[in-house]
């Protein structure tokens, strides 16, 4: 199997933010410490009712320890190389953008709700959207998806484990899933099967 890199550049653009901002303020506290920059991005109710809707995006690329970082890095590789190849590059970019904000905005709003004055952060939302997103690339039979068996059982699972640990967000796999799921219906074309294309990943 023959994985092209630039098939799925914005898949490493995102990863190698998402590494700066950790291992930076991490190692170097340059230009804060992480702890700092997490209370400066993250996700807080008062302060997005401030006015600094930016943690709406921002709370994406922050993680608060390595294990947290790893696993979400981890899985954005292995779904964003296949998703952004099958998507193309800018249907990708719209569906990251929108896998990022449907799941922080609803979880500001549970938050809000619930008067849970918590600090989330943390891709987990963005990686359950490309989760979504895959799995409609299944129901519509694009080349190169996946079976959506396991994709199905992938997903059950992890937000099984989710709900099992009191520290997630499970807001944001929810939703983060239901949205790629939605979005990927509206910005992946209907694969006509007599219609040659080829498979961006080569057997």
């Amino acid at each position: 199997m023959n994985i092209k890199p630039k098939n799925f550049i914005i898949t490493l653009i995102l990863i190698g933010i998402n590494m700066l901002l950790y291992f930076i303020p991490r190692l170097f506290r340059f230009p804060v410490s992480l702890q700092e920059l997490l209370m400066a991005g993250g996700i807080s109710v008062q302060n997005i009712e401030a006015g600094e809707h930016y943690r709406l995006i921002t709370a994406a690329f922050l993680h608060f320890d390595i294990r947290h970082i790893f696993s979400n890095m981890l899985i954005l590789f292995m779904m964003g190389e296949r998703t952004e190849s099958i998507y193309g590059h800018f249907r990708f970019f719209l569906l990251c953008l929108f896998g990022i904000l449907v799941p922080n905005v609803l979880s500001y709003w549970y938050y809000k709700i619930t008067n849970e004055y918590v600090l989330s952060a943390g891709a987990s939302g963005l990686v359950f959207a490309l989760n979504g997103a895959m799995i409609t690339a299944a129901v519509k039979k694009a080349p190169g998806s996946l079976d959506i068996r396991r994709l199905i059982f992938y997903t059950l699972f992890s937000l099984y484990a989710g709900f099992t640990s009191v520290s997630t967000n499970n807001i944001a796999h929810l939703s983060g899933v239901l949205a790629g799921f939605v979005i990927g219906f509206v910005l992946l074309p209907q694969f006509d099967p007599s219609e040659e294309r080829q498979d961006p990943y080569e057997f």
